[in-house]
């Protein structure tokens, strides 16, 4: 749908970027790093956070703005409203038990991929995420294995706006070597990224489809590079992925 720009309240999109610039990493923010991030003046970014907070979505401790629990509102409704996360999560929680590894179902969201699910151990993790984190695509098994079954149009507007940033010095970053990744995706129907997001981590993830047939979503363990080879997580780790992929083949929407 194409909305004229009469109808767009720039204010809301500027309050909603301003939101999205929270993150992981980024867990407590100034006016200018919000500024920074969003790219808008640092007087925008101080009233779209003070009136987070006017709201109750944000606090403020006279220097730093953080996100409250009831932020979390934003983004309940959706996954309310999506089978895939609630069918996945106890999925996600058998399979995190059964291998004492984190495991997460993401779906693609821009050139990021998005936790709709996610279950790990109980030990302190060195990647710490939870559902509603972003990673890039182009890096993560999630993301390879959602990209490989994109269509062509859909890969041509992801290339053009897709940022390729060394997260360690093992990341690809060449769109050809990216691109190799993804035919291999193809052709074993699943992907695995070594110390590609974090230095020590390898993932295997494998792509998820309903009834259509259209993959909108992607599965995946991460462990230790110490933990586990690569060899031995396809021998032991892939086919409990690979029933979780059937399992949901009946699903008729995974969008």
């Amino acid at each position: 749908m194409e909305v004229e720009k009469r109808d767009v309240m720039d204010g809301l999109l500027r309050g909603l970027a301003v939101v999205e610039a929270f993150s992981e990493v980024q867990r407590r923010l100034t006016p200018a790093d919000a500024a920074a991030i969003v790219g808008i003046s640092r007087a925008a970014a101080r009233r779209c956070l003070l009136t987070l907070v006017a709201g109750g979505y944000a606090s403020f401790d006279g220097k730093f703005f953080s996100l409250t629990p009831k932020s979390l509102g934003l983004g309940r409704a959706y996954l309310a409203m999506t089978p895939l996360a609630n069918a996945l999560q106890p999925y996600t929680k058998a399979i995190s038990e059964r291998f004492n590894e984190p495991c997460t179902a993401a779906i693609l969201d821009g050139t990021d991929v998005i936790y709709i699910a996610r279950a790990q151990p109980g030990r302190v993790m060195t990647m710490n995420l939870g559902v509603g984190a972003r990673l890039p695509a182009f890096c993560t098994s999630l993301g390879r294995a959602m990209l490989a079954y994109q269509p062509q149009e859909w890969l041509d507007n992801f290339w053009e706006t897709v940022v390729l940033e060394k997260r360690t010095p093992y990341t690809l970053v060449s769109r050809d070597a990216i691109e190799a990744q993804l035919e291999q995706v193809r052709s074993s129907g699943f992907a695995l990224v070594d110390q590609e997001v974090e230095t020590g981590l390898r993932s295997l993830a494998v792509p998820l489809s309903g009834t259509d047939h259209i993959v909108r979503a992607a599965l995946t363990i991460t462990t230790s590079i110490n933990a586990m080879s690569a060899q031995q997580m396809e021998d032991h780790i892939l086919p409990e992925l690979l029933r979780v992929q059937r399992a949901v083949r009946h699903l008729q929407d995974l969008a």
